[in-house]
């Protein structure tokens, strides 16, 4: 048993390579007894016409349908979340600019009469 390699392989799954089964000679995968009307071309499984679906043109499996959507579903949650981190940041930068600008214009209304005054740590340095 040193060369065979242990594979999980699903119930219905016939133990010959698919590659070398003719079309006419094979069987869906999920139903052993209807004979196989496509082959999935991403798992290159057999699947009678109950068990594919056409996807962006093409006839896959359920499970591969499934593995595709999940995938385009993770990048473009990949690419909504940089677009998302650069919003924020814009964010960021603008509110910080607009608190500088406030306090700024706040600064600036003070009057230069409020400078001339001494303090009140001014007056203790003076006493001493």
């Amino acid at each position: 048993m040193g060369g065979m390699r242990n594979t999980l392989r699903h119930p219905m799954e016939q133990h010959v390579d698919s590659k070398h089964v003719s079309f006419a000679q094979s069987r869906c995968f999920n139903h052993a007894q209807r004979e196989a009307a496509a082959r999935c071309p991403e798992c290159g499984r057999f699947f009678c016409r109950e068990c594919v679906s056409e996807h962006r043109n093409r006839l896959l499996c359920a499970a591969c349908i499934a593995e595709e959507t999940a995938k385009a579903q993770l990048d473009q949650k990949r690419n909504f979340g940089s677009l998302r981190m650069v919003f924020r940041i814009a964010l960021g930068v603008l509110v910080l600019w607009g608190s500088f600008f406030v306090i700024g214009k706040a600064l600036l209304s003070v009057p230069s009469t409020f400078h001339e005054h001494k303090t009140i740590l001014e007056d203790d340095w003076d006493s001493s």
